[in-house]
């Protein structure tokens, strides 16, 4: 009987964190250099408001690290003006050069994913988002940089 209780807590244990990781990543950023030095930002988001992010030198040190969480209004608001403003009709890769700053932007909103690749020059789409997800982000004091204003 304490086998079959020890076996069922477990079970009940084990369904509760996958079912915890089984949330969708729905936005990614990846900003920062794309030259052999500087740092480089990631944050990944899942459909229910939680983040993952950090912050490494270019060789790999980690210069910041934190999970927390944000509204799933928040998310669902950032996906809805993703889309308004033409994200998922952008190019693919927007290229200036490769070696300086830059983001990759992936989302998946609605059944439509798509990414973005820019580097060496400023998209409006891309700054307008990133405005808005620095302001989600305030209150975490992160901000997001890829060498644009």
């Amino acid at each position: 009987m304490r086998k079959l209780i020890l076996t069922v807590l477990l079970l009940t244990v084990s369904l509760t964190y996958i079912s915890a990781q089984k949330a969708p990543i729905v936005i990614q950023f990846n900003a920062g250099s794309r030259a052999p030095d500087g740092t480089v930002q990631n944050l990944l988001i899942d459909a229910g408001g939680h983040c993952t992010y950090t912050e490494d030198e270019v060789t790999g040190l980690n210069v910041a690290s934190s999970d927390f969480n944000i509204s799933k209004a928040q998310v669902d608001s950032f996906l809805k003006k993703a889309n308004d403003i033409g994200f998922f009709k952008l190019q693919a890769q927007i290229h200036k050069g490769y070696d300086g700053s830059g983001i990759f932007l992936s989302m998946n909103y609605q059944g439509n994913k798509h990414h973005v690749d820019v580097t060496n020059t400023s998209v409006p789409e891309i700054d307008a988002l990133v405005s808005m997800m620095n302001e989600i982000l305030a209150t975490k004091n992160i901000k997001i940089s890829y060498g644009r204003k």
